[in-house]
């Protein structure tokens, strides 16, 4: 999704200069916009640049000059509504001067209705406390909750820079929002039976407000500040969140934000087990030494008494009591040094990683499993193979991670971005000519990658998108059967700037939302195109993971995915290269599957994927093999819970609930 948010951030007058095509018959004149815009997107309200151009559509040049006028107005200052949960600092607020939010759509409700307004609602401070940077959360709890423990899906929209609320209101929350600006019940809510959480991040996507300087630049920034949210939010939330399963999930370039930070989870469950494991050595080091104590002056007294009566009474053998103290000593001393060995702080981790830095960087740049390169010890039974960089002393989780799913994710681009040629002649947008074209473009970004040119990578990337939506007159790459990309309007923008969304949301009415940072996305841009695949070993070896994609997604879907899969070295790679796998079909009754109770009219139902009883069309097809499940499904596309509602809910709670204990 690294090329949908430029796309939503750069206004298509630019477009209207620099191409021709059948998508490009802009009238000339358009290009006196072209200042105006490149002025606007200078300011923080530079999202009214696409809206100004949207209107010049619609209503001509004169309608989107006054939106360009009306955007540079200055701003008035309004007062901040915070939650009282987790208040973003004043501080902060101060220094970020946030301005007065513009509503932008009257035909979005306000204040909004209350089935779309979430429980839980707040900023969660990240990072070190003297710098005040808090990431926004907002958390929908289960609409028909089964049982005490209700699953909570954690949502990670991507970009990178893509605001997660946007997702809340675009896909999988309790409502949607039209291309016409209407609220109206999302009939595939994900928070149907599960809670809803949903994280703006990194810093200074969407509302989370933050200057540049705090964005982080890598997936260990981002994975460090979002453990550091995940932790404030269910501990400050544990009357609603403790005891339940977390599952973590995404889209797009959340295939790096997911396993980034399971894996940063994991990490930390590894520190608490080898605190608490120093924690016991140290006692046992304590009882030793007392037994030493006590056999020393057990002995000293008998030998005192000078009589070999003293020396044979019962229990004072002084030699093997001294003998016994001093062995369980070492043996508590020898445990607790081992313990001790584990990277529990940074100088730990970075002791474990310094003798194979330069693997580690060949590892990376040419797409190989870096696994070895950062090897460290682990305390859990399937060992960690990969140890990154962490804060001396992790916070234990407050929660238990359960499983991750990633849809239509960009993990290893090397492996990801020569399937695209594949892709497009495949679905029939592209001649065998066009096709040799995309597939020596595309070798040219694998070349870059190769020389970890991450900079050059991103740009050839971009420009080979660029080059198939022009050439080819696909509207999007994300799907090729649209006429237009995804929220093309910028409807959830325009609900997110109203006053009354914003109280809802219990966000400051400052600064102004927009659904995809270019601030965000250029300051990650040398991180786009690097490789997360050498997470996924220790991830399937302790966690289930479910990679789903949108039939039509050209970009991040089934070959994309696929081709990165095959790629895995894991114990289960034959068995699920060889998994002919099974169609599922969309639900007739409890989307839940076989795991799920009772359906809204009582009636107990299973459906699902099974091929008997309510079980309706055919929705896609699956595979499996140890931890690992891809799913498929049919009629969508780079975002299928926005494109195929119900058949996406229905294939994850069949995941989800899959993995709990029946009743869970």
């Amino acid at each position: 999704m690294a090329a949908e948010a430029a796309r939503r951030e750069r206004p298509a007058c630019m477009h209207a200069c620099t191409q021709r095509g059948p998508r490009c018959r802009v009238p000339t004149p358009a290009c006196l916009l072209l200042l105006a815009c490149l002025l606007t997107l200078l300011q923080p309200n530079g999202v009214a640049c696409m809206r100004a151009q949207r209107a010049m559509r619609r209503g001509g040049l004169e309608g989107a000059a006054q939106r360009i006028d009306a955007a540079a107005a200055p701003p008035s200052s309004s007062p901040s509504i915070f939650t009282q949960s987790a208040p973003l600092h004043a501080a902060a607020a101060e220094r970020l001067r946030l301005p007065q939010t513009q509503s932008a759509a009257a035909a979005v409700p306000s204040p909004m209705p209350n089935a779309c307004k979430p429980l839980l609602t707040g900023y969660a401070p990240v990072g070190l406390p003297a710098l005040n940077y808090s990431m926004y959360y907002a958390y929908w709890e289960a609409q028909q909750p089964v049982g005490k423990r209700a699953p909570v899906l954690l949502w990670l929209q991507g970009g990178p820079g893509c605001a997660s609320t946007f997702g809340a209101f675009y896909e999988l929350g309790p409502c949607s929002v039209t291309d016409a600006g209407k609220l109206v019940s999302n009939p595939g809510s994900w928070a149907q039976s599960a809670g809803l959480l949903v994280i703006d991040q990194p810093l200074g996507t969407g509302l989370s407000f933050a200057p540049p300087e705090a964005t982080p630049s890598d997936e260990l920034g981002m994975a460090a500040h979002l453990y550091d949210a995940l932790v404030h939010v269910f501990t400050a939330h544990a009357a609603h969140l403790g005891g339940r399963p977390l599952f973590i999930t995404g889209e797009s370039y959340a295939g790096k934000y997911v396993p980034s930070i399971a894996h940063w989870v994991l990490q930390a469950e590894d520190q608490a087990r080898a605190q608490r494991a120093r924690g016991a050595a140290g006692m046992e080091a304590a009882a030793a030494a007392a037994a030493v104590g006590r056999g020393a002056k057990q002995g000293g007294e008998a030998l005192d008494r000078g009589t070999a009566a003293a020396a044979a009474e019962p229990g004072v053998n002084v030699a093997a009591a001294v003998s016994e103290g001093a062995a369980s000593a070492a043996a508590a001393a020898a445990d607790a040094a081992a313990a001790a060995k584990a990277p529990n702080t940074l100088a730990d981790v970075r002791a474990a990683t310094a003798n194979a830095a330069a693997a580690g960087r060949a590892g990376a740049c040419g797409g190989a499993p870096a696994a070895a390169a950062v090897a460290a010890p682990s305390m859990r039974a399937k060992q960690l193979q990969v140890w990154r960089q962490a804060p001396a002393r992790l916070p234990p989780p407050p929660f238990t991670l359960a499983g991750i799913a990633i849809g239509n994710g960009l993990t290893d681009p090397r492996e990801q971005v020569p399937e695209m040629g594949p892709a497009a002649a495949y679905m029939g947008i592209a001649s065998p000519a066009a096709r040799k074209e995309i597939d020596v473009r595309a070798a040219d970004v694998v070349a870059a990658i190769d020389a970890c040119e991450w900079a050059a990578a991103h740009t050839k990337r971009e420009a080979l998108v660029e080059w198939i939506e022009t050439e080819l007159g696909v509207a999007t790459v994300f799907d090729v059967r649209r006429r237009n990309a995804y929220d093309a309007e910028g409807v959830v923008d325009a609900l997110l700037n109203t006053a009354g969304a914003r109280a809802a949301m219990g966000a400051p009415q400052g600064g102004t939302y927009t659904s995809c940072s270019s601030v965000v996305g250029k300051i990650m841009a040398n991180d786009t195109m690097q490789s997360v695949k050498h997470l996924f070993p220790d991830l399937l070896a302790n966690l289930p993971v479910l990679l789903y994609q949108g039939q039509y997604d050209m970009m991040d879907g089934v070959a994309s995915s696929t081709a990165w899969e095959a790629s895995l070295d894991w114990p289960h790679a034959a068995a699920f290269a060889n998994a002919r796998g099974e169609l599922w079909h969309t639900p007739g009754g409890d989307e839940r599957g076989s795991q799920g109770g009772r359906s809204e009219g009582g009636a107990s139902e299973g459906g699902g994927a099974s091929r008997g009883g309510d079980a309706g069309e055919v929705g896609g097809w699956r595979r499996s093999a140890g931890n690992l499940t891809h799913a498929v499904i049919y009629h969508a596309g780079h975002m299928v819970p926005h494109d195929a509602p119900h058949a996406m809910r229905a294939v994850l709670y069949q995941w989800v609930w899959g993995q709990l204990p029946a009743q869970a």
